[in-house]
């Protein structure tokens, strides 16, 4: 691993100056989308704006350790069927199955902190006809803290219950322009621990 001093300068593409510029190495607060904060994370810094424009290897550790400090486990129960949907669908872009469920929770919670209104009509207008059976197939979650108190927030807006509002943000992929994008960024995060914009 190339380690990075501080004080030490790269070239990096600054997307708030629109050009490439000379960026300075140091240590600093790093936030992730989903509201992780880390103290003391490696970056390069734009010379002429101060934006944080690159993270150093050396320093996603610490993000990884931050996001396990903040995590919150609960489970759902699905049906077989959609059960089947949910790690299938993952299994498709070359994640674990076994986190698809998760892992469409927290996409659909992407979307609906962009768009509410095009997620609360997709779990809304699901047919009743998917949300019959027997809910038999417990699976385990992990959300990160903020994304479990949208998920209470969500749920108090709509009226359904934690679990219900689960299985229907599931279903709802099916129909949510994007989704498949988000996924694609969500197991990124798995794998370097840092979901970033």
């Amino acid at each position: 691993m190339n380690i990075k001093m501080p004080g030490e300068k790269t070239r990096a593409a600054c997307e708030t100056c629109q050009k490439f510029t000379e960026a300075t190495w140091n240590y600093g607060p790093f936030e992730t989308n989903d509201g992780v904060k880390v103290k003391d994370v490696m970056q390069a810094y734009c010379g002429t704006c101060g934006e944080s424009l690159l993270l150093a290897q050396q320093s996603v550790y610490k993000i990884r350790e931050k996001r396990l400090e903040n995590q919150r486990r609960t489970s759902v129960n699905l049906t077989a069927p959609l059960k089947d949907l949910a790690f299938s669908y993952v299994s498709q872009i070359g994640a674990d199955p076994a986190k698809g469920p998760e892992l469409i929770i927290k996409a659909f919670l992407l979307i609906w902190q962009e768009n509410p209104e095009t997620a609360l009509d997709a779990i809304k207008s699901i047919e009743v006809r998917y949300l019959k059976g027997k809910k038999d197939q417990k699976v385990d979650i992990t959300f990160p803290s903020e994304m479990m108190k949208q998920l209470d927030e969500l749920s108090k807006k709509t009226g359904y219950k934690r679990s219900e509002l689960m299985r229907r943000a599931i279903w709802a992929t099916q129909r949510l322009p994007g989704i498949g994008q988000d996924l694609k960024r969500l197991v990124a995060t798995q794998r370097t621990g840092i979901l970033s914009s």
